[in-house]
């Protein structure tokens, strides 16, 4: 989950020096920085799925083994 706040972080910082630039290296840092935002939210959300899916699967066998 940190790597994916760490890469939207990069993608944020890249396209902010973006608008310094003119021409060619303006165009370079906006497509890395889009790289660096889509790589980083994908990241994060599938962690945080992975998360809420563990937490809701260990409620539930918690839950049969109290019953039981």
């Amino acid at each position: 989950m940190i790597e994916g706040l760490g890469f939207i972080a990069l993608g944020s910082i890249l396209l902010y020096l973006s608008s310094r630039y003119e021409d060619l290296i303006s165009l370079i840092l906006i497509l890395l920085s889009s790289l660096s935002l889509i790589i980083g939210i994908h990241i994060f959300l599938t962690s945080l799925a992975y998360i809420i899916r563990f937490r809701r699967y260990r409620r539930e066998n918690t839950e049969v083994t109290i019953r039981s």
